[in-house]
């Protein structure tokens, strides 16, 4: 069968015709820069950014693919001593997770070789069932992110035993469509004795999908790795976000360095819970507040430095800050008009 015509895009293009890896070609102050991005759809989009951001004067780093990310100014109120990022944006042990990450399916792609060479789950968490279905069997690069009732220390063992705190008893079987290039993953679930048929991603809750990436993501991690994680907890019930708070908190003890983007007071009293029971401690911990102040004379957020101490109590409780609940609370307690 003849391949299919794409249509051509500006800007983008294959270094090796055929072979679905994609890169963007743009130009910055006169100088002509590419960049490796994977999917077809992916390079269409970071083209377009990369355009706007040639519009509006952002200045990009001279070497993108070596550059290390710097984060002087809230990183050194937030955690003394400020981040350590030695690693490039887009070196190995860099790993970023969107919010918007793979819907359930019934397969998942498979990524180029290079990719899983460089332990890559994909942005949107599109290649996690093909790396577990490579990696499974190897153990887990941080022997504190163990399950205390995990098989062993296998990353599939390992990601089937935390991935039963958002799911009791959940199972995750892969079958490798070689030719094809696709992996089917199912689920099902264990009852002391007995185990259930089999069911495809589409046909359980959304949670399952969403936080097998993060959770994967964590374990394949190596001290010295960086992970930038968007909203973890995404589709998942409480006692699961405080867990998976509680898995972020043993890795970046162990020395990867995590920031978390979240709405969540789950997983920030996951994390503080972390913190009283000495899993991690208070002076590597950095919460940041960032609020819109609608009677600022300047469009941009503030961002306020949230203190923990080694109790996990926080002394300075800002107006806005996780304290929904607390006001709702007063509401229902206050007398009727």
């Amino acid at each position: 069968m003849p391949r299919k015509l794409v249509r051509k895009e500006r800007g983008i293009f294959e270094k090796k015709p055929g072979s679905d890896i994609w890169w963007i070609r743009y130009s910055i102050d006169g100088r002509e820069r590419r960049e490796k991005v994977g999917r077809r759809g992916d390079a269409v989009k970071l083209y377009q950014v990369r355009k706007a951001d040639a519009l509006r004067g952002v200045k990009l780093p001279t070497n993108m693919k070596n550059k290390g990310l710097k984060f002087e100014v809230i990183g050194k109120q937030a955690i003394p001593g400020g981040l350590d990022v030695e690693t490039g944006l887009f070196g190995g042990g860099f790993t970023f997770l969107a919010a918007d990450r793979i819907s359930p399916q019934i397969y998942y792609g498979v990524s180029d070789a290079e990719s899983i060479g460089g332990r890559s789950l994909g942005i949107h968490g599109e290649w996690t069932p093909n790396f577990l279905a490579i990696n499974g069997s190897q153990e887990i690069g941080i022997a504190a992110c163990g399950h205390p009732n995990a098989r062993s220390l296998q990353v599939a063992h390992q990601v089937e035993a935390w991935m039963g705190e958002v799911s009791p008893g959940v199972q995750i079987l892969l079958d490798t469509q070689g030719k094809l290039d696709l992996v089917g993953m199912t689920y099902s679930f264990v009852a002391r004795r007995d185990v259930s048929r089999r069911f495809r991603p589409t046909n359980v809750g959304f949670g399952l999908t969403y936080a097998l990436p993060v959770v994967t993501a964590v374990l394949a991690s190596q001290p010295g790795d960086f992970l930038i994680l968007d909203s973890p907890e995404a589709h998942l019930h409480p006692r699961g976000q405080t867990k998976l708070a509680e898995l972020l908190a043993k890795a970046a003890q162990s020395g990867v360095q995590v920031i978390v983007e979240s709405h969540s007071d789950h997983v920030l009293n996951g994390l503080r819970v972390a913190i009283y029971e000495s899993v991690i401690e208070a002076k590597d911990v950095g919460v940041l507040y960032f609020r819109w102040d609608r009677k600022s004379d300047q469009v941009a957020p503030t961002v306020q430095v949230i203190q923990i101490d080694s109790d996990g109590r926080i002394a300075e409780w800002p107006d806005g800050f996780f304290d929904e609940f607390d006001k709702s609370l007063s509401a229902l307690l206050r007398p009727r008009k």
